[in-house]
């Protein structure tokens, strides 16, 4: 075979990153990552820096070698920069996920307290964990948004960590399970994600080729959904590329398993939301541990990895 030849997709090196989010957010959680990564694919976790159990997340990492990123938090909780004001609300609160855009479009917050909130996110972790972050990426995908963008991306760069999340995620229209509503937000986090690209790429910093996770959330992460989502996004992958012998594929899968949150335990200074309260997060672990899960990525020479692996 020559270098111009696409190489077959059953010796292609195939690369999956599947990374649990919210890690910290509350010991039932906690447990569920950890469960995961021992006995599911789970190969990574995103480390809630001001969340309720992020201190003992921080422990089971050690413990168990779970590779950690930073999960961004700028909406949800209490900031780790106390001196933030235009950030939060009248009771030192986060905005929130719609609020805080919305505040961040009419220009109601100080750039200044972004970028100060992001370095002192990434100064806790550092300091909490005693390494770099093997990647940053955002709670509820802020850190796709352009103005944040640009000043993670300079902080990244400037702090030398590499790898970031592009929630990208192909053939969204053809998901009739996802409601409207739920769509109509998803596609606004992709037109953003799609500039992002840009801006990280003319930083140095990398992310996967292709990304799942918004169609496959909660209760919607069922096996053979799942399955077909991830063998479209390789062959499709592999089908657009001139595919020389020493090409890697790299997918990232975001998920969120755990166990049912306790009303009043958790969360980031506010307690645990709906979503951490219902079964959907149990769904995703159990979907997550699947041995049918295992054997179709054996079959379709899928490797599971971290970040910290792709370095």
């Amino acid at each position: 075979m020559t270098d111009d030849v696409a190489e077959s997709p059953q010796n292609r090196t195939r690369f999956l990153v599947v990374n649990a989010d919210d890690f910290g957010y509350c010991d039932q959680r906690n447990r569920g990552i950890v469960e995961s990564f021992q006995n599911g694919v789970v190969s990574s976790a995103s480390l809630l820096p001001n969340a309720h159990r992020a201190l003992e997340a921080v422990q089971l990492s050690e413990e168990y070698r779970i590779p950690l990123g930073l999960h961004l938090n700028l909406t949800e909780g209490r900031p780790i920069e106390t001196l933030n004001n235009t950030l939060t609300s009248e009771k030192g609160l986060l905005r929130g996920k719609f609020k805080f855009r919305e505040a961040l479009k009419n220009g109601e917050i100080d750039l200044d307290e972004i970028k100060d909130e992001v370095q002192a996110q990434l100064q806790w972790f550092v300091s909490t964990v005693g390494s770099l972050p093997t990647h940053i990426n955002g709670h509820q995908h802020v850190h796709v948004i352009p103005q944040v963008c640009e000043i993670l991306a300079t902080v990244m760069k400037e702090n030398g960590v590499h790898w970031t999340r592009i929630p990208v995620e192909r053939n969204l229209d053809e998901c009739v399970w996802i409601e409207e509503s739920r769509k109509h937000f998803y596609k606004s986090v992709i037109t953003e994600a799609e500039d992002a690209k840009v801006v990280f790429l003319s930083h140095g910093i990398r992310f996967a080729n292709n990304f799942i996770g918004l169609s496959t959330l909660g209760k919607d992460m069922r096996l053979p959904r799942l399955a077909k989502a991830i063998e479209n996004v390789f062959i499709q992958q592999e089908l657009h590329d001139i595919v020389k012998k020493d090409c890697k594929t790299v997918c990232e899968l975001m998920v969120h398993p755990g166990y049912k949150s306790i009303m009043g335990c958790g969360g980031c200074g506010e307690g645990p939301d709906l979503f951490a309260c219902s079964s959907d997060r149990e769904h995703e672990l159990t979907t997550l541990e699947s041995s049918d899960l295992k054997e179709f990525l054996k079959s379709n020479n899928i490797s599971v990895c971290s970040f910290k692996e792709l370095q």
